[in-house]
């Protein structure tokens, strides 16, 4: 397609997608790293990644301009919001319900948990983290584990399972020789809920929003956390414009809830750390913003997110094999703190039905208990440096130079 004409679709883009929700779930045929995809991938919501397609979340009107594109797709879910207010998903708590059952477990378990808050989202909602440990008002020189959950709100599986993960090892502690081994031997934190506002808008009012709900301007609302993380904060894989799903703030840790997870993380000094999304059935490790960065650690993650693959099933990958991605958690924690870091895309759904929730959460928590028990051995073999090395991946396709991309944005500026 010409140049011209791909201008013209993405200021059609622009225009169409300031109005409405997405709908309808659609799938499209395309390779690894090329221009289609990156153009895909920066101007639509982007539901699943697989090697030969992806799957987007869009409206009616977008279908069009994907036509006019000469795009071709196949529809999976023709309404998205209808299919699942008609199976009327169950087996979610809602964030009051886990705020409850995080109270609950701290004040019956006080010998080896502390519960905290970390900070606040930006409608005012806390932040809590968990620690479970034998001596859990000590900061002992322990490894340190984090456990994260539910950056983009409508993935509720992604909070559902850090927190089964806490009620295992607070259940467990005593019964269980190896749950028992760990709680004594590490410090364990647990922050179930990163983007509680989301989450919050996601159960009661829409249930495939991603992003926070801090009014940014005009009829926009909220930033995508999980490209809001401080290194290599910038345009590829995000939005600079604040309609978008992906968009990444007006600048790094703009947002009340990527504060709390920093000053956190710089606090406890984590050797390693996994962030739940859904979906994609996926242990993903850094770094994720360029496809040649490749981290000086790059082996040992490898080794670490097959590993866990072992336990959950997942296909163990570099994170921006799947699409570069500026401004995450996992490339920041590893980055700035040194810290192991990984991403588990649960499911094959945002919202798994109920029947599948115990599944995904027994072989995640296995993949965890195998993780936080080999760090202690595992971090020994860190490098002493996280820069970045820059090589090409002969198995990951043709290169598709991210930084000449033109944005959306720069479409409308150029118009």
């Amino acid at each position: 397609m010409k140049k011209v004409a791909w201008r013209f679709v993405s200021v059609l883009l622009v225009l169409v997608v300031s109005f409405g929700f997405a709908t309808s779930l659609v799938s499209v045929k395309v390779a690894p790293r090329t221009p289609l995809r990156a153009w895909l991938v920066n101007n639509f919501d982007v539901a699943g990644t697989f090697t030969d397609h992806l799957e987007i979340l869009v409206k009616d009107s977008d279908l069009d301009i994907l036509k006019k594109a000469g795009i071709s797709y196949k529809t999976i879910v023709d309404d998205v919001e209808s299919r699942l207010s008609a199976r009327m998903v169950r087996g979610y708590r809602t964030y009051e319900e886990m705020v409850a059952a995080l109270k609950k477990l701290a004040k019956d378990h006080p010998e080896i948990t502390k519960l905290e808050v970390i900070g606040k989202s930006a409608e005012g909602r806390e932040i809590y983290a968990i620690k479970i440990s034998d001596n859990p008002n000590v900061d002992e020189d322990e490894p340190s584990a984090l456990i994260m959950g539910l950056h983009h709100a409508r993935e509720w599986i992604a909070a559902e399972v850090p927190m089964r993960f806490a009620e295992y090892l607070v259940n467990n502690y005593g019964k269980d020789k190896k749950v028992t081994e760990l709680v004594n031997g590490r410090e364990i934190w647990v922050v179930p809920i990163v983007n509680p506002d989301g989450y919050v808008y996601s159960m009661t009012k829409y249930t495939m929003w991603r992003k926070t709900r801090r009014h940014i301007k005009d009829n926009y609302y909220g930033v995508d956390p999980n490209r809001n993380y401080g290194y290599q904060w910038g345009s590829v894989g995000t939005s600079d414009w604040p309609g978008s799903d992906t968009y990444h703030g007006p600048h790094a840790f703009s947002e009340p809830e990527t504060q709390a997870i920093r000053d956190f993380a710089k606090r406890e000094h984590f050797w390693c750390s996994v962030s739940f999304h859904s979906y994609g059935e996926l242990n993903l490790y850094p770094y994720g913003y360029a496809y040649k960065a490749y981290a000086p650690d790059n082996d040992l993650l490898k080794e670490l997110a097959e590993g866990m693959a072992k336990f959950n099933g997942h296909k163990p990958e570099k994170s921006s094999d799947l699409y570069p991605a500026m401004g995450d958690s996992d490339d920041w924690l590893y980055h700035d703190c040194h810290t192991l870091s990984f991403t588990l895309e649960l499911g094959r759904r945002f919202i798994p039905d109920q029947s599948q929730i115990d599944e995904i959460s027994q072989k995640n928590i296995k993949a965890l208990l195998w993780l936080v028990d080999v760090i202690k051995e595992k971090y020994q073999h860190i490098a002493n440096t996280t820069e970045p090395e820059e090589h090409d991946n002969p198995n990951a396709g043709n290169y598709w130079p991210w930084r000449h991309y033109v944005k959306k944005a720069d479409f409308v500026r150029e118009f």
